[in-house]
This record gives C-alpha cells, structure tokens and sequence, in this order.
C-alpha cells in the first residue's frame, strides 16, 4: 500500500460538496485547473516558490474534466517544512494520501498540458497539477 489516509486533509475534503461547481471553488480560493478555463493557477507556482525557501504552505488544487463540469477531483498539496502530503478526493470513496519530497515538471506533448508530479517516497509519481496550453503562448 502506498497511500493512507491523512486525516487533517481527509476532514477539510470531506466537507466540500459532492456537486462543486468551479464558480464555488473559485469563490473558495482553490486553484482551479480545467482545460478550459484555469482559474487562481498563480497561486500553485507562489507554493513552488515557497518550497524552494523551506517555506510551509498548503494549496486546494481542484481539477474538471469535459463530461460533468461540477464533479471535481479536489486534492489539497501541503508543505510541512520536511516533506509534502498531497491528498486527493473524487467525493465517491474516502481521500487518498501520498507523501512525498519532489515536484517534477514535465510537458509532454506540444498540444498538450505541462505537468506536474509528486515524486512520492516510494519511488512512484502522482499527479498534482496540470495546466493546458494554448494557441503559441
């Protein structure tokens, strides 16, 4: 088993509603990654930064797809000064918890998204973060 269950996190997730509309996020201050319409994505690169400096932070990432825009997968990323918790929940079954010590970037094809990963401390990767380019910016 490589993930548990962090409970600080899995009590914050579990009060968010299963039908979260990203206009409800984004009044909540989550980070909020569609391939539409990315909102609040600024703040995930501040949260880098202040990993770089040592610094604790946490961040509310929650992700859309294209067939039901109002159920989300809401994960929440945590610096803790050692090691980062990222958990994650798709409101079906319990949060998920991975720890790890790395994020890794990696851009994988031309049209498609930048990445982001948790390098986890077994070694494995886990998605954090995505964000999708478009036109030649």
């Amino acid at each position: 088993m490589d993930y548990c269950v962090y409970p600080k996190h899995a009590m914050e997730l579990n009060t968010l509603p299963k039908t979260y509309p990203p206009e409800k996020a984004i009044i909540n201050n989550d980070i909020v990654v569609n391939p539409s319409n990315p909102n609040n994505t600024e703040r995930f690169y501040e949260f880098l930064t202040n990993i770089g400096k040592g610094k604790t932070d946490k961040i509310r990432i929650t992700r859309y797809g294209y067939e039901n825009p109002e159920l989300a997968i809401k994960t929440i990323l945590e610096y803790n000064g050692t090691f980062l918790i990222f958990s994650l929940s798709d409101g079906q079954v319990s949060p998920v918890t991975y720890y790890g010590n790395e994020i890794i970037y990696r851009y994988r094809q031309p049209d498609g998204p930048w990445q982001y990963f948790l390098k986890k401390c077994d070694g494995g990767e886990e998605l954090v973060f995505n964000l999708y380019k478009y036109g030649n910016s």
